[in-house]
């Protein structure tokens, strides 16, 4: 015999406001693609490089989730095409965040080796072009809007990088996890 459970609203038992979910239950989520933000994929809406500073994505690189719960977590997932010139071109990839609007900030820590990035990509003197995995799992402390958006730089000056929208959309996923 199956049991089920049907309901049409789920409410605290002392306030609407008050349900707890289990550590690690997904709350809620949210995609985002950057063909959403465009009629048609020209390579204009392609993200690009050439220098060792960050470059953002944009709005077409961006999700925004507003958490239920200050204790939450939100764990991140990107998948993109990457799109390196020959001649041992290195690119770094990163996801920065925005909190209630406020400045954008790499969620990325400076690594031994110096570089403040989530990936890396590094071709040996073929053009790369591949599929590249992102994800971050960040702590929360509001329950304000977050928006996450991710930003690409040549590892060193000269080197060029790029996000190719017109072969593969990027695809942005934000979960919020139960703390």
């Amino acid at each position: 015999m199956t049991s089920r459970l049907l309901v049409d609203k789920l409410e605290g038992k002392t306030t609407a406001n008050s349900i707890e979910m289990p550590s690690g239950s997904v709350i809620q989520v949210v995609h985002r693609s950057s063909a959403d933000a465009f009629t048609n994929s020209s390579t204009g809406n392609n993200i690009a490089a050439t220098t060792n500073t960050w470059v953002s994505g944009g709005v077409q690189s961006e999700v925004t989730i507003t958490p239920k719960f200050s204790s939450s977590f939100i764990l991140l997932q990107c998948v993109m095409n990457i799109d390196n010139a020959a001649t041992d071109n290195r690119a770094l990839y990163t996801f920065f965040k925005s909190v209630n609007n406020g400045t954008y900030s790499n969620l990325a820590i400076l690594n031994s080796e110096g570089y403040d990035a989530l990936c890396r990509s590094h071709d040996t003197g073929e053009r790369g072009l591949f599929n590249q995995g992102m994800q971050f799992y960040d702590a929360v402390d509001s329950t304000q809007v977050h928006k996450y958006r991710v930003y690409v730089r040549g590892q060193n000056s000269g080197n060029a990088a790029k996000i190719r929208n017109d072969i593969v959309p990027l695809k942005l996923t934000a979960m919020e996890i139960a703390g």
